[in-house]
């Protein structure tokens, strides 16, 4: 049951970004490419490559692009200081959200969740 929780949480999280994406342009036929960054530990990637394919089977026009590491804040830090921000990602907890926030980088979704 909490993987179904996580996986409809992540489905909603992504239809939001790619409804508001920044930088896809769907140049390849339509294509949008949406990047998902997450933390990496002891179960793996398997859960987030299983909920980007599953998401894929019904948005064909959407292709997911997910990557981790155990340390990922390391390597995510400098691509937001660059804003040069993944479409969705999830750090685990070496991330100071409340500085991202005063800096503007996280979008505020309380239109999307209002409904």
């Amino acid at each position: 049951m909490r993987k179904l929780i996580w996986l409809a949480v992540l489905v909603l999280t992504v239809t939001i970004v790619a409804g508001c994406g920044n930088k896809q342009s769907g140049g390849k036929g339509g294509v949008i490419e949406l990047e998902v960054a997450v933390f990496q530990g002891g179960y793996g990637l398997d859960f987030f490559e299983y909920a980007a394919r599953e998401y894929e089977k019904t948005h064909p026009n959407i292709k997911i692009k997910v990557w981790g590491n155990p340390r990922i804040w390391e390597q995510l830090r400098p691509r937001f200081v660059a804003g040069d921000v993944p479409d969705l990602t999830w750090p685990g907890w070496g991330m100071d959200y409340w500085a991202l926030v005063a800096d503007g980088k996280v979008m505020e979704m309380d239109k999307y969740l209002a409904t």
